[in-house]
C-alpha cells in the first residue's frame, strides 16, 4: 500500500504526463481548426489580464486536448503571441505551464532560424529580445 507522499508524487506525475507530455505524435490527426481557435484565444487583442488568465489557461489546455494539438507546437503559438504583446506579462504565466526543456529547445530553434536568415540580411526581431530577463526566469522554473 502507498503512503500519502508516494501517492501524491504519482498523482502529480500522472497529471503532468496527461497534460503536457506527448511521446509520439501523428501529424495526420492534426486539425487546423484547433490551431486557429488556440491563436484566437491567445491573441484576444492583447487583453489577457490577471482576471481572465485562469480561464485562458483552461481554454488553452482544453483546446490542446480536444484537438490533439502537439504541446510543443502550442508552446510555439504562445511564444508567437507573446512576441505580438511583449509588455503583457500574463503570457509568461502561460509559458510556465509548459516544460522548460521544450521551451529551451524551441527558443534555441528560433535562434537557429534567425541565424540562418541573418545571412539573407534579416535580423532577429526586436520583440523576441524585448525582455531577456523574462526568458531567463522561465528557463529556471520547472
Amino acid at each position: 500500500m502507498l503512503n500519502q507522499r508516494q501517492y501524491e508524487k504519482r498523482f502529480r506525475r500522472i497529471k503532468v504526463r496527461g497534460k503536457l507530455e506527448q511521446n509520439k505524435y501523428n501529424l495526420f490527426r492534426e486539425e487546423n481548426e484547433g490551431y486557429s481557435k488556440l491563436i484566437t484565444e491567445l491573441l484576444q487583442g492583447g487583453k489577457i489580464t490577471t482576471k481572465n488568465l485562469k480561464v485562458v489557461k483552461e481554454n488553452m489546455f482544453s483546446l490542446i486536448g480536444y484537438f490533439d494539438i502537439d504541446p510543443n507546437r502550442a508552446l510555439d503559438v504562445v511564444l508567437t503571441a507573446f512576441e505580438f504583446y511583449p509588455d503583457n506579462v500574463n503570457y509568461i504565466e502561460l509559458i510556465k505551464e509548459f516544460k522548460v526543456s521544450a521551451l529551451a529547445s524551441l527558443i534555441g530553434s528560433k535562434f537557429e532560424i534567425f541565424k540562418a536568415r541573418n545571412s539573407l540580411s534579416k535580423s532577429i526581431p526586436t520583440s523576441f529580445l524585448t525582455n531577456p530577463k523574462d526568458v531567463k526566469d522561465l528557463l529556471k522554473n520547472d
